[in-house]
């Protein structure tokens, strides 16, 4: 309860609020380990919906392998997950893998006792890249991580996150009929 309202706090899954609704992930786990890299699924990259998103880029090299913190995927990871309210069109582009120990999974995602629950022992603990189209006529990219905006700058700018982060805003600009990013 909130001390300045009475009213119900808490997490939005638990209000039946999951931001997977919204954003087509939701957070996992966290951790204090490096970061890691995402794995494109290439076969999104040969898709001639989504190719536009791998524009500029070799999608069969990791994602973000490098920033400050390690890789684009680290300290709080949101996943994909259709059960907790993922749309049924979300597109699954990437995913990292293999976090350490030091990464755990949120304790609302597992039962008592939480054993199998840390990085190197539980596919749960990753984070997702997704894309899905809206039903009015909008869409989302969703990166997962907090850690993406640690990759976005580096090596001035000249890596595949500020790459994929450029050519997604181009396109949402262009469909929004903004006009154009350089």
């Amino acid at each position: 309860m909130h001390s300045l309202t009475g009213t119900l706090g808490g997490l939005w899954r638990s209000r039946g609020r999951a931001p997977n609704y919204l954003w087509g992930i939701g957070p996992c786990a966290f951790g204090t380990g490096k970061g890691k890299p995402y794995t494109a699924d290439v076969r999104y990259a040969q898709d001639a919906q989504l190719s536009w998103i791998f524009n500029g880029m070799d999608p069969t090299e990791p994602i973000g392998e490098n920033g400050f913190g390690g890789g684009a995927s680290g300290d709080e990871i949101d996943r994909l997950d259709y059960a907790l309210g993922t749309p049924s069109n979300a597109v699954l582009l990437a995913r990292s893998q293999q976090h350490d120990d030091s990464f755990g999974l949120f304790n609302e995602d597992s039962m008592f006792p939480m054993v199998n629950t840390l990085g190197s022992n539980c596919d749960m603990v990753r984070s997702d890249l997704v894309y899905y189209d809206t039903a009015g006529g909008g869409a989302v990219f969703a990166v997962g991580s907090i850690n993406w905006y640690c990759s976005l700058a580096w090596d001035d700018y000249n890596n595949n996150v500020a790459t994929m982060t450029g050519n997604v805003l181009r396109e949402f600009v262009r469909r929004g009929k903004g006009g154009g990013i350089q």
